[in-house]
């Protein structure tokens, strides 16, 4: 997304970028982004509350935006550090200049040893096993 921000110019007040996919309840999955779209923080899940930004907030202007943005409108509104970009949401579309210059390179992920990353650890909960019969 943040390639999307930056190819489409609504950067240029801004410092940081932030773009946001919403995790449910107050989590959101984001990073940090410089004008270059390099990573200023790593990609992670954060639970957003006032103090979220604050170390970035209170000296750069961040630009907020995704489908994660709208909770942290409300907590983090009172900054006048805090931009909030509303026509930019959740696509690949962003993702296409990358995997080009991928597919020009030859650079492939093999299907076979792939592996997904996840940003929490998955769990799966272990359905109790069925009484056993006696005759």
């Amino acid at each position: 997304m943040a390639a999307v921000v930056i190819g489409n110019g609504h950067h240029q007040e801004a410092d940081l970028l932030c773009p946001m996919i919403d995790a449910r309840r107050m989590e959101v999955y984001t990073a940090l982004f410089d004008k270059k779209a390099e990573f200023v923080t790593e990609t992670s899940a954060q639970i957003i509350d006032n103090k979220s930004f604050e170390s970035f907030l209170g000296s750069k202007k961040v630009l907020f935006f995704g489908d994660g943005m709208q909770k942290c409108r409300e907590l983090l509104n009172s900054s006048e550090n805090a931009l909030f970009l509303d026509e930019i949401t959740n696509s690949a579309v962003g993702m296409v200049h990358f995997s080009e210059n991928s597919y020009k390179i030859g650079q492939f992920e093999s299907t076979a040893y792939f592996e997904p990353f996840y940003l929490k650890d998955f769990f799966v909960a272990r359905q109790p096993e069925p009484p056993k019969f006696r005759p």
